[in-house]
């Protein structure tokens, strides 16, 4: 499902995997970020804010606190903080990004990785492939800003209040730009 928050997506940190920045989101930027929502359960989000941080999959995750503070900090790594974004329906849209005052170094994405996030784009957005690849280049640093750091993708997520007050678990849908 397509969404656009308010913020901006940029890219940063090394990343092992793409060898180059990956997109994370910063709600204090001004701007726009187009992003695409996945419906999850509680468990599946869980597990996957865990990976990116590199810890074990499966622990709990207490998506009341989350819902009554707005965000929870793990510590202050690169996908450490999860953000309550916005409202799908009267649902919430969560995300995972990077702590306040530890924002990663700027670096570009590797062509692989932003030729994904341009193909998620036209899939999800309705794009097309130039609007996409514009968009997607305006989120990299300028070539004289490029560090030796670089990211991961943007995740967000949206859950059912209801199913949380009732069950303590909740469906909840993750967005990638």
């Amino acid at each position: 499902m397509p969404l656009e928050l308010p913020g901006a997506v940029f890219f940063g940190w090394e990343s092992p995997s793409w060898g180059g920045g990956v997109a994370f989101y910063d709600p204090d930027a001004s701007g726009r970020a187009l992003v695409t929502a996945y419906r999850l359960g509680a468990d599946q989000l869980a597990d996957i804010w865990a990976q990116e941080m590199h810890r074990q999959p499966g622990a709990d995750l207490d998506l009341d606190l989350l819902l009554r503070r707005g965000s929870l900090v793990a510590g202050p790594g690169r996908y450490e903080r999860l953000l309550v974004v916005d409202e799908f329906g009267s649902d919430p849209v969560v995300t995972f990004t990077f702590p306040r005052g530890h924002r990663p170094a700027e670096n570009p994405p590797s062509p692989a990785y932003a030729d994904t996030i341009v193909r998620g784009l036209v899939e999800t957005h309705g794009l097309s492939e130039d609007v996409a690849r514009t968009y997607v280049a305006s989120l990299a640093p300028p070539p004289e800003l490029y560090s030796l750091s670089k990211s991961v993708a943007l995740l967000c997520c949206w859950a059912r209040r209801r199913r949380v007050a009732r069950t303590g678990s909740v469906s909840t849908v993750p967005t990638t730009t």
